[in-house]
């Protein structure tokens, strides 16, 4: 079960990033790392910020629609989509778009106190973090978008190390939406009380990257509010990228395998290993519906990135013996490649 951690009012001290996992991080201030090569050769101010990575991603859930959006920087280019799919209907509808380095575009160190914003003629996304929650605005071709999203949980905070000289801060966290409005085509729907999930990372990552991720928020048939985030491939130095809330409550998890099959629609499968220190199990398989899918392959930078929609079904012993059961329950999974 939960337990209280640190709080820091700034990742970066003295140069160097604390590792760990915390309750909160006021300020990841990246741009402060005293960055070294192999020669032990202090980087340059404008390279250490060209090697640097971030993206943010969010999903807000308001059955039968599910809007995913998120802007992500290499510093060389940036990209940006938002989504909208609708569950009964199985259609999803996509608008992306890239620009060069961080043109148009503007990042954060704070998820309690910045900015992120991304503009182009066919997407622009404003999202402005304050210490209560997030508001969002989103103007596209194929929706707009407003929200006001309020904290009620824990986040999971993580910094490990990546690599010989890197290191790689993520924030993954539960939120409601207070208010908010979605309109598409014809539909507009009142987003008041559904449920959203943020992941934000920053950091100095490995040259090359693959990861695998799960990512459910929901209502469980009980009526609680379960949320997990399930990783593997970045922040595996010791501390784990894995975390579930029930109705805000937040259970760490231990590392988990994901087992993708040889085809595109087999069933993925991802659980824990048997470990005598935990009591935590995890089982559970990912039925794939439908996909965004998009390759950028560039001189310097490549990304072959497949985030699927589909059905959860399985259980989650927590430490507690709190057992949560999914049968075919609308989420998310994700098989990135980078080269950064």
């Amino acid at each position: 079960m939960d337990k209280s951690l640190l709080q820091l009012k700034q990742l970066v001290t003295d140069g160097q990033p604390s590792f760990g996992v915390f309750d909160k991080v006021e300020q990841v201030n990246y741009l402060d790392y005293h960055s070294y090569k192999l020669s032990n050769k202090a980087v340059a101010s404008w390279r250490k910020k060209l090697k640097s990575n971030q993206f943010c991603f969010l999903q807000i859930v308001a059955a039968p629609y599910r809007v995913c959006f998120a802007v992500a920087t290499l510093n060389w280019v940036t990209s940006s989509f938002c989504y909208l799919y609708n569950q009964k209907t199985d259609k999803l509808e996509l608008v992306e778009a890239l620009q060069p380095f961080t043109r148009h575009t503007q990042f954060n160190q704070s998820t309690y106190q910045d900015d992120i914003r991304f503009k182009s003629h066919k997407l622009t996304i404003e999202m402005a973090f304050t210490l209560t929650g997030l508001q969002i605005k989103i103007d596209s071709s194929i929706l707009k978008l407003t929200a006001n999203l309020v904290r009620f949980a824990l986040p999971l905070a993580v910094c490990t190390q990546t690599g010989k000289k890197g290191w790689t801060y993520t924030q993954k966290e539960p939120m409601r939406v207070q208010t908010g409005e979605l309109t598409s085509n014809q539909v507009n729907q009142d987003l008041q009380e559904a449920h959203a999930l943020l992941d934000w990372s920053v950091g100095y990552m490995r040259r090359l990257t693959n990861w695998y991720w799960t990512s459910i928020t929901t209502n469980l048939p009980t009526g609680e509010h379960f949320a997990i985030n399930l990783a593997t491939g970045v922040n595996e130095s010791g501390a784990s990228e894995n975390a579930c809330w029930v109705d805000g409550v937040r259970y760490h998890l231990p590392a988990v395998m994901f087992n993708r099959g040889n085809t595109i629609k087999e069933d993925w499968t991802v659980s824990n290993q048997v470990l005598n220190w935990s009591k935590v199990k995890i089982d559970l398989t990912f039925t794939p519906i439908n996909c965004y899918q998009k390759n950028n392959r560039f001189v310097v930078v490549d990304s072959i990135f497949e985030q699927w929609l589909g059905y959860y079904t399985g259980m989650i012993e927590l430490d507690d013996g709190n057992v949560i059961t999914l049968d075919k329950v609308m989420g998310l999974a994700e098989d990135h490649y980078a080269k950064w």
